[in-house]
């Protein structure tokens, strides 16, 4: 029975979440229901397609991942099953599939109304489309059923500054910032050596190993657990404290 993980911006308060649970046990008692998230922040699309895509490749091969962050829910744009990686992914074509799908991917418009609930609404698509399919394709449907096939090059995507390098070195920007405070950026830690320093806004840090390696209220940048080099502070708020946001530009560079 594959793993179904669920991640919106619903929060835990009004109910939403337990709802939609509950549409798949309906439908799939025998259904495993992991959430990954449900506090990204309301309508924020770029944060949630980096939480999926750092979360999800943490599941074994056969996961189904519902991800609803819609803030066009009940208008043209599609919903779709997207079959990247080894797994299969739903929800809206919001663009929080951007960085999961390669040229592999198979993608899927969801419009066989078998696998809806009976009566739609134009503002709970997680309950009466998203949560029905997901459950459907845990009890062994196929995602092809669901509809007709899209170009994976038509899906949605997220507008990003790209890595550009010169000879003095690699320029990214920061693409999450965790409840810590702590400025994820998109540059890929290997692409550090010993000697490099990074620059964040009027800030040049070594890159170090621990947050313990530098005072209490001071800022560090280390190679982060999610294989891209992040910055911190220890004990504190670095986006905070050095006024820095998501998209923002940093830059890698060698001491001389």
């Amino acid at each position: 029975m594959a793993v179904i993980t669920f991640l919106s911006d619903f929060g835990l308060t009004d109910g939403y979440v337990g709802i939609v649970k509950g549409v798949i046990k309906g439908i799939n008692p025998d259904a495993e229901i992991i959430d990954i998230t449900h506090d990204i922040k309301p309508w924020a699309v770029q944060d949630a397609a980096w939480v999926l895509f750092n979360a999800s490749r943490f599941f074994p091969a056969g996961s189904i991942h519902l991800a609803v962050v819609d803030p066009a829910v009940g208008s043209t744009q599609r919903r779709i099953a997207v079959a990247s990686r080894d797994m299969i992914y739903v929800g809206p074509d919001s663009g929080i599939f951007s960085l999961i799908t390669d040229d592999t991917s198979r993608a899927f418009e969801l419009s066989n109304r078998r696998y809806f609930r009976e009566h739609l609404s134009t503002s709970f698509h997680a309950r009466d489309i998203f949560g029905p399919v997901a459950a459907h394709l845990s009890a062994g449907a196929d995602p092809r059923d669901m509809g007709e096939p899209i170009e994976i090059s038509s899906l949605n995507r997220l507008r990003a500054e790209p890595l550009t390098e010169s000879a003095s070195g690699l320029t990214g920007s920061i693409v999450y910032i965790d409840r810590f405070g702590n400025l994820i950026t998109d540059i890929p830690n290997d692409r550090a050596g010993e000697d490099s320093r990074l620059t964040v806004g009027d800030t040049s840090l070594s890159l170090l190993t621990t947050y313990a390696s530098v005072e209490v209220g001071s800022p560090l940048a280390f190679k982060g657990s999610h294989g891209f080099i992040e910055v911190a502070l220890n004990q504190g708020s670095a986006a905070e404290v050095l006024g820095i946001g998501s998209g923002d530009r940093i830059r890698l560079e060698q001491k001389r």
